[in-house]
């Protein structure tokens, strides 16, 4: 063999330990290498409320088992006896992840108690009842959108926490609002989303809260994540206006359909199978989307079944995905219709998956002057949900990233899908207050972390105050 040869062979031995090292490490290593991070808070109202009081962020626990990741997380959770333990979402996959959830928790008695708020994943796999069940079981308070006061070593301070804002249950002010003025807050979500600018939209997708989503086309008034969509009415007569933005890539949509709520008896579903359509009545307005079309920008595009019938697309699933809607999208498609003022409607959609993944199976959808149950703007064109603020608001705990979970040197996250956006992992400063995205326990996907260990979050003190 010649010299260069033998180089080539050496590095392509090295290159095959190299990556064999790797995905060891990736697998048998790492997923199980529990870390704390340990992270000094700013001298302010919230450190003198805490009075020495040390705080543990838990997130993304993805729990399916009590094995050697759970017992190091209690033992780690033992050490820094914490006084407060703050939990955001994705807590289990399984129903044994479930009774380790329990089982976990019963090792922790902070002073001051456990406080959670649920995660996108809790949801997806329709779980959330036993998991929220299990949480307040072991002692731990749930907050939906609300907020609680505590009182610590010096002076009182405010946990507000929101519902998953993953897929749009959050309601940011709401929850910001519960906390008294004055009282320094904390705001635990499981998505630094609350961090962004975001829009309001109804959201539709292809499948019930069991799945699999099956593939092809599927009549839908809702989502299983945040359930049916409520009724919207128009605030004056004639020319009317609806926007589609994507959620995930390689949606289709053939059909809007408008059934007058007093057209169904009692509350109607929000999914159907696919052989089923939304129920006859007098005075639906049925919106062939392709004829309607008055815009269309981006990615979307129009399409046609095997049999002829013409729908719009969001281009072939590459796996993108918005996890909310913006006041402003680069790609949508703008349609026009007529409609009566003041009449209820159930809005349905005939939607298409290309898949069964439950991935690239849902859209949003926004209207130029819907009107909600109560009478007030929803859903419109244009709407602007304003990123959490608030002059008390000193500490924003989040999840939901897993850090990327796979990050390469020079390279960043591997997946880019939930590690989007100015807030990945670590901390930030957002103003006046402190934030800090965990990395999370567990994973997702794919049982693997690179790059990316787990991460108990201890917040500290500042050094001159005394610690318990």
């Amino acid at each position: 063999m010649t010299p260069l040869g033998r180089a080539l062979r050496g590095a392509g031995l090295f290159a095959a330990a190299l990556v064999a090292g790797l995905a060891a490490d990736a697998t048998l290593v790492e997923p199980f290498r529990m870390t704390s991070s340990v992270i000094v808070l700013p001298e302010g109202p919230l450190a003198a409320a805490l009075g020495g009081a040390r705080i543990v962020h838990l997130s993304d626990l993805h729990l399916r088992g009590f094995g050697p990741r759970e017992r190091r997380l209690a033992a780690a959770l033992k050490e820094h006896d914490p006084a407060l333990v703050l939990m955001t979402g994705d807590f289990a996959d399984t129903p044994e992840g479930i009774e380790a959830l329990e089982r976990l928790l019963y090792q922790v008695r902070p002073a001051q108690g456990i406080i959670a708020v649920p995660g996108n994943n809790d949801y997806f796999r329709g779980l959330q009842d036993r998991i929220f069940a299990a949480l307040r079981s072991s002692g731990a308070t749930l907050l939906f959108n609300d907020a609680i006061v505590l009182r610590g070593n010096g002076g009182p301070f405010a946990v507000a926490g929101v519902d998953d804002p993953f897929f749009g249950r959050d309601r940011v002010p709401a929850a910001l609002s519960k906390s008294p003025p004055g009282v320094p807050l904390i705001l635990i979500a499981h998505s630094p989303a609350v961090l962004e600018d975001r829009s309001e939209a109804m959201l539709f997708n292809a499948g019930g809260p069991e799945g699999p989503w099956g593939e092809g086309w599927f009549w839908a008034s809702g989502s299983h994540f945040r359930g049916p969509n409520p009724p919207i009415r128009f605030e004056s007569a004639g020319r009317h206006r609806i926007r589609i933005q994507r959620r995930e890539d390689g949606a289709g949509l053939m059909t809007v359909r408008f059934v007058p709520r007093s057209a169904a008896a009692g509350e109607m579903p929000h999914t159907m199978e696919r052989s089923e359509a939304p129920p006859d009545g007098s005075g639906d307005i049925v919106i062939d989307v392709c004829a309607s079309m008055l815009h269309v920008s981006g990615s979307w595009r129009r399409a046609r079944t095997s049999e002829g019938r013409c729908y719009l697309e969001d281009a072939p699933d590459r796996g993108a995905l918005a996890p909310y809607p913006v006041p402003d999208p680069a790609g949508r498609a703008d349609l026009e219709f007529d409609a009566p003022a003041g009449v209820a409607y159930q809005v349905w959609v005939r939607l298409h998956s290309p898949t069964s993944t439950g991935r690239s199976d849902s859209l949003y959808l926004q209207f130029g002057d819907a009107l909600g149950p109560e009478g007030e703007p929803q859903f419109r064109i244009g709407s602007e949900v304003r990123a959490a603020s608030s002059p008390d608001l000193a500490l924003v705990l989040a999840g939901h990233t897993h850090g990327g979970q796979v990050r390469l040197p020079w390279v960043g996250p591997l997946e880019r899908t939930i590690a989007r956006g100015r807030y990945v992992m670590g901390r930030y400063d957002n103003g006046p207050a402190m934030v800090y995205i965990s990395r999370g326990i567990g994973t997702s996907y794919l049982p693997v972390r690179l790059g990316c260990a787990p991460e108990v979050v201890v917040l500290e003190p500042p050094r001159s105050e005394p610690r318990t």
